[in-house]
Order: structure tokens, then C-alpha cells, then sequence
């Protein structure tokens, strides 16, 4: 799990042999490789870092196992009038972070930032999908001396303020109003509750209703719910919280939406529900 920054970017260049692979040892449920591949789509709106207006910057864990919530990510900021760079794949050491191996990770780490300051360098606005990775350098980063001014915004942060200024290009295809709930990433939740609560804006830009619905951990908790001997504890924990959270959202007529990439793992894995994340619901209601 400690080098899972640099094993996924390849293997999940060959994801049919990857998924065909056992799993580690004392691990399970894993997620599986995108098919295709982030390297095998095309989204409308990709362009040249010299040619986009704005520069997506990727994480492994949706890259490599959920590309098409990047796919979703270009897509809805192609409709609305943007051009977009995606970034090359570069470690940041979350990982590393979460398993305690803090001389890995503050080398992992400082690279990543000199990766961001070098996009920064562009003047282009730098936007992030997973909260976990891109909170990361708000906070750990920060705490640990490596980080001053955050280069990263979230999506529904970017999203949020160019409505505010009506700096849109486009507007999306209108639709009839639905509603959603949104489940945030408790990391979000806890160091940037004003992230999450963007998306409220954005959909309400974009005519629908969407409310942010407090919520604890899924249960995932990065590595730990992955283990084998925590698997009952991870479900316990997701029953706990996000359980009676998508039975109220049934009651209501709302559509769940999760932001963190290891939430919706999470509700697959023991709700059987593929939860989108903000960009691929807005562009359903759009026809996209």
C-alpha cells in the first residue's frame, strides 16, 4: 500500500490484466482499475497546457480507479466554456502519510509541491477532485513547513466563485430541477467545511437543489478499511453513518452524491449503490 502511487499509474495502463491479478495478501475489496483507462478516453475539452485556460490536476486514486469521475470533471468544465490541461500524474504521498512513514512521505510530498509551483508558474488556476489528496496541502503540508499559499482548488471551490463573479462562459443545457444530497468527505468536512458547501452553490447555479447532509466516516478510513481484519468494523461504521443518510435521501426523492473517491468505494462495497460524484450528476441532468 506504501507504493501505490507508483505501482497503480502502470498498472492501471493494462487494466484488464491488473483486475485479473489476486489481491495482496490481508487485503480486500479493493477497487478495481478503470476500464478503460484515464490514457484510453478523450474528453471533449482537453488542450495543451500553452492552449487551456485551466489545469486539472489528477490523483492517483481517481485516475486510476475512477477515471470517470475525471472524465465527468473535463467534460462539465469543457461545457461551461473552459479548456483544460490535465497535469501528469505525480505522487503526493498520502499514502505514506496515512501508514506513518513520515521521511517518505515529507520527500514524496516536497516533490508534489515543487510539481504544483511549477503549474502554478503558468498563472492557470489549479483544480483538484479527491478532498483527501488536495486538503492535504492545506493542512499536512502546512503543519509540516512545506507549504505556504495552497496552489489547489477544489472543484466545486473554482466552480463556485466563477458563478459568484459571473465569470462563467457557458451555461449548461437546462433541465427539469432535481434534487440532491450530498455526503462530503469527512476530511473535508472537518478542515474545509466551506469546500464542500461550494457544490450547494454550484447546483443551485446550474438549477437544481442540492443540500449538504452531515455525515461521519464512511468507514474507509484510506488503508484501514481495506484490511481484512478491520472489514467488519469498516461496515459497522458505515452502517452507523451513511446508511440511515442514503435511506433519507431514498425517503426524499433525492439523489445521493459523494465527492471522496474512497465514499463511493464504499457505498459499492456494502450498499451495492454507485454513488456519482458532483461533476457526473451535473452532467446527467445536462444530457452530457
Amino acid at each position: 500500500m506504501a507504493t501505490v502511487e507508483t505501482i497503480a499509474p502502470l498498472a492501471a495502463r493494462v487494466p484488464r490484466l491488473a483486475n485479473a491479478l489476486a489481491a495482496p495478501p490481508g487485503l480486500v475489496d479493493l477497487p478495481r482499475y478503470s476500464e478503460p483507462s484515464l490514457w484510453q478516453r478523450r474528453p471533449p475539452g482537453l488542450a495543451s497546457l500553452a492552449e487551456a485556460q485551466v489545469i486539472l490536476v489528477p490523483d492517483v486514486f481517481t485516475a486510476c480507479f475512477d477515471a470517470e469521475a475525471v472524465s465527468a470533471a473535463i467534460t462539465l468544465l469543457a461545457t461551461l466554456g473552459w479548456r483544460v490541461h490535465l497535469a501528469p500524474l505525480v505522487a503526493n504521498g498520502k499514502p505514506l502519510h496515512v501508514l506513518g512513514m513520515l521521511n517518505g512521505w515529507r520527500r514524496t510530498a516536497t516533490a508534489w509541491r515543487a510539481h504544483l509551483d511549477r503549474l502554478a508558474a503558468s498563472g492557470k488556476p489549479l483544480i483538484a477532485l479527491e478532498p483527501a489528496v488536495a486538503l492535504s496541502e492545506r493542512d499536512e503540508l502546512r503543519k509540516a513547513g512545506l507549504a505556504d499559499t495552497p496552489r489547489l482548488q477544489l472543484l466545486g471551490e473554482f466552480l463556485a466563485q466563477r458563478f459568484a463573479q459571473r465569470r462563467v462562459p457557458r451555461a449548461l443545457p437546462p433541465s427539469p430541477k432535481r434534487t440532491f444530497h450530498l455526503l462530503a468527505h469527512c476530511t473535508e468536512q472537518a478542515t474545509a467545511p466551506a469546500a464542500a458547501q461550494a457544490w450547494v452553490a454550484v447546483f443551485k447555479a446550474c438549477g437544481h437543489q442540492l443540500t449538504l447532509v452531515p455525515s461521519g466516516c464512511c468507514g474507509m478510513a484510506g488503508v484501514w478499511g481495506h484490511c481484512r481484519e478491520h472489514r467488519a468494523e469498516s461496515r459497522a461504521l458505515f452502517e452507523l453513518s451513511w446508511r440511515p443518510r442514503l435511506a433519507e435521501a431514498d425517503a426524499h426523492g433525492a439523489t445521493v452524491v459523494a465527492d471522496g473517491f474512497s465514499c463511493r468505494h464504499q457505498a459499492t462495497r456494502f450498499a451495492g449503490r454507485k454513488l456519482p460524484d458532483p461533476a457526473a450528476a451535473l452532467l446527467l441532468m445536462a444530457g452530457q
